[in-house]
């Protein structure tokens, strides 16, 4: 290369050597050629551009970003040349995945600013996930209300993947009034998942929506333990309502991780028999190891429901330890031990039953409550059991006859639960009323073709229809007066009371009910 001051009107010069650098890939050189530009005419200098365009174009940005970092403000009085980095982004943004640096963030931000071509934008868009830069986020922001799909769809995934806490903010604004947008951005912050990005996740589990709530909950479980930190922090929220959605997903991942503080909440602040309930109920699903025996507690609680977690907990968990204290708790001097034989019945906790059978004294209890209170599908279920095990002769005193006279189901309970549902069953039958029980909304609804009951208990929430979806199909068939539905829920503030009687709701009872409740129900409507 000669010296600096000789090139001045030698642009043809310059454009043979930048063409040989191009050829040679001599970035060192064609570097020194791009600093002299402001001594070459404006007509060598576009015939360098179109040399460079033709040229490698990874080759071309590893020369761009050297040039435009020694040389900034040529990126400015040389329009051509910005250009150049215009076309790259454009149509090779995979390239500048590769080399967007601080160098680059001019253009990106040039690129959201003005009315630029629309494939441009969008290039520069999906750019910033390499920029991280707070400022640019309100720029990136603004497409989220554009009047095009595919701007909204591209800046959700560009703020999902930059991860900033503004973009977060920006994000949960524009979820609400869109089911589409609402999914897309759950994804996206779950392909990425920051503090802020996981509490946007874990919040949306109480979304009023059926749909986007159980959306989030299986990213969630998806996301696994890496969600656990962040779903345990949030079991310190005071909201019980969170806290049993966040229970229920921490008993789908079975990390251990979540014992400690489930335990805790149990200990310090679950004044609430559903937050107990579903406390237990993820203890059930989790490695306890040597901390089973904290389940024996919940033996004694106040609700019978919070009971019957405790009792499959224990029942799954199983252990030496436990087993000898629930040997203790059988015995006859124990005021609560015919409960507590009632408790693992109906629970259907087959380990514990087959366990405390060498308990001659539970053996007794267990026969006599099976034969004279127990349901006809209990008594059936252990009786099978039984035989199973070799205990013909206790199966054939428990198991139902066939005269026994069987009562048409003309309750209904609709609940995802399965503990749930045999609460009714235990429940109902008590009160002399045959139920039949339906795990799945879309069972009972094939069945509302041909059969009407009397009526409907159904659960709120539900993975896969919510309760105000199912008794919306339902009123398709029978009003109010016809068929009155019951809507059951955990929840302190239900929905919009418009929004549950537009649906044909009759009543709205809250979880963890009684007897008792189930009998006013009954009562007010048949």
């Amino acid at each position: 290369m000669k010296a600096k001051q000789s090139y001045a009107g030698q642009g043809e010069l310059l454009h043979s050597e930048l063409t040989q650098n191009i050829e040679a890939q001599d970035l060192v050189k064609a570097e020194i050629v791009l600093a002299h530009l402001g001594e070459v005419e404006a007509s060598w200098r576009k015939k360098m551009v179109v040399a460079l365009q033709s040229a490698d174009p990874d080759w071309v940005l590893r020369l761009l970003v050297r040039h435009f970092r020694k040389e900034p403000e040529h990126r400015s009085h040389f329009e051509e040349y910005g250009e150049l980095v215009w076309d790259m982004v454009e149509n090779h943004p995979e390239l500048l995945k590769k080399h967007v640096n601080e160098t680059f963030r001019p253009f990106i931000v040039e690129a959201l600013r003005r009315e630029a071509r629309e494939k441009l934008i969008l290039n520069a868009m999906e750019l910033c996930e390499w920029v991280h830069d707070e400022e640019i986020v309100p720029l990136v922001a603004d497409y989220l209300y554009s009047g095009k799909r595919v701007f909204v769809t591209t800046s959700v995934k560009a703020l999902g993947a930059m991860g900033l806490p503004r973009g977060y903010e920006a994000l949960t604004e524009r979820m609400g009034t869109d089911r589409e947008i609402d999914h897309l951005v759950l994804d996206v912050i779950a392909q990425n998942p920051q503090p802020g990005g996981m509490a946007i996740l874990i919040q949306t589990v109480m979304a009023p929506e059926a749909a986007i709530r159980n959306h989030a909950k299986n990213l969630l479980t998806r996301l696994g333990k890496t969600a656990v930190p962040f779903l345990c922090d949030a079991l310190s929220k005071p909201d019980k309502d969170l806290q049993i959605h966040i229970l229920n997903v921490l008993g789908l991942i079975e990390d251990g991780h979540a014992v400690e503080p489930i335990r805790d909440l149990l200990l310090h602040g679950a004044e609430d028999a559903n937050v107990r309930f579903a406390a237990y109920e993820a203890l059930g699903s989790l490695p306890l190891k040597t901390k089973s025996y904290a389940l024996a507690v919940g033996l004694s609680d106040e609700d019978e429901q919070v009971r019957f977690a405790a009792a499959r907990a224990i029942n799954k968990n199983l252990s030496p330890s436990l087993e000898r204290g629930l040997f203790n708790m059988v015995k006859p001097h124990n005021k609560e031990v015919v409960h507590l034989i009632e408790v693992f019945l109906n629970s259907e906790s087959d380990r514990i039953f087959l366990t405390l059978l060498k308990e001659e004294f539970f053996k007794e209890q267990a026969t006599l409550y099976l034969v004279e209170k127990a349901h006809p599908e209990l008594r059936e279920h252990y009786a099978q059991l039984l035989r199973r095990y070799g205990e013909t002769e206790m199966a054939e005193i428990i198991s139902p006859s066939a005269k026994e006279e069987k009562q048409a189901a003309d309750i209904w309970a609709v609940d995802d639960s399965r503990m749930v549902l045999k609460i009714y069953r235990k429940q109902l039958h008590k009160l002399d009323r045959e139920t039949e029980l339906f795990e799945f909304p879309s069972r009972a609804l094939e069945k509302i073709e041909s059969e009407r009951p009397k009526l409907i208990f159904v659960d709120l929430n539900m993975p896969e229809m919510n309760g105000l979806d199912f008794a919306r199909k339902v009123r398709e068939h029978y009003n109010s007066k016809e068929l009155p539905i019951i809507l059951v829920t955990t929840q302190t503030e239900t929905q919009d009371q418009s929004e549950v009687k537009a649906a044909g709701i009759n009543q709205v009872l809250s979880k963890p009910f009684t007897e008792e409740d189930l009998a006013g129900a009954m009562k007010r409507w048949l």
